[in-house]
């Protein structure tokens, strides 16, 4: 006997949240949806603020069977949502609104005024996923990461020789150093004349 386990989300609510990525024309938006009841986040995709954008939300919402939407008034909710199932305004969007917030203090990426963006969109997107799975979703991204160890050892012998190369490198001037400095010492105890204990207690002063 077969068990099917179906996912019911009765309502949402749905947002998009602003960024950029290099420069500020260069706009990159968050979009994502929460459960109205408990303030889940249900899915998200970055992108631009258009339709096909959107629709990729909503793709990834449909198996929740969500009868419900509360959305801003942004034009792409008018097109994209059945009349019926959507209600536009701030009344019913306060979570939503509340954890574009809180996401801003956790990643300076989201912040409005800001020095800290990405250069690359993928890169972009991938700081904001891994928050988002780990805070939201409660997967441990540190755990999920395997790397191919050859490439690490490979890595860490280079390493290795790179700080053998620079020590004997600073011992050999360290030495020079030490040879020259006796070598006077040498030099101006001869001219003053002076017994070897002087100049080994001379010595043990540099």
């Amino acid at each position: 006997m077969g068990v099917r386990i179906e996912l019911a989300c009765e309502e949402a609510e749905i947002d998009e949240q602003w960024s950029f990525v290099k420069k500020k024309s260069n706009q990159r938006w968050l979009w994502y949806a929460v459960y109205h009841a408990t303030n889940k986040r249900l899915a998200y995709v970055p992108g631009k603020r258009k339709d096909i954008v959107f629709k990729q939300l909503k793709a990834l919402l449909d198996p929740f069977g969500i009868r419900r939407y509360y959305t801003d008034d942004w034009g792409s909710y008018d097109r994209c949502l059945e009349a019926d199932k959507h209600e536009a305004g701030k009344s019913n969007t306060q979570k939503i609104e509340r954890k574009n917030l809180n996401f801003r203090t956790r990643i300076k990426w989201l912040a409005r005024k800001k020095i800290c963006f990405s250069k690359l969109e993928k890169m972009h997107d991938i700081v904001i996923g891994l928050l988002i799975n780990k805070v939201e979703f409660g997967l441990d991204i540190h755990a999920k990461l395997q790397l191919d160890p050859s490439p690490n050892k490979r890595y860490a012998d280079n390493r290795i020789i790179i700080c053998s190369q620079r020590l004997r490198r600073r011992e050999s001037r360290c030495s020079d150093y030490v040879e020259h400095r006796v070598r006077r010492l040498w030099r101006l105890n001869k001219a003053l004349d002076r017994s070897p204990w002087a100049l080994q207690a001379s010595c043990a002063c540099l």
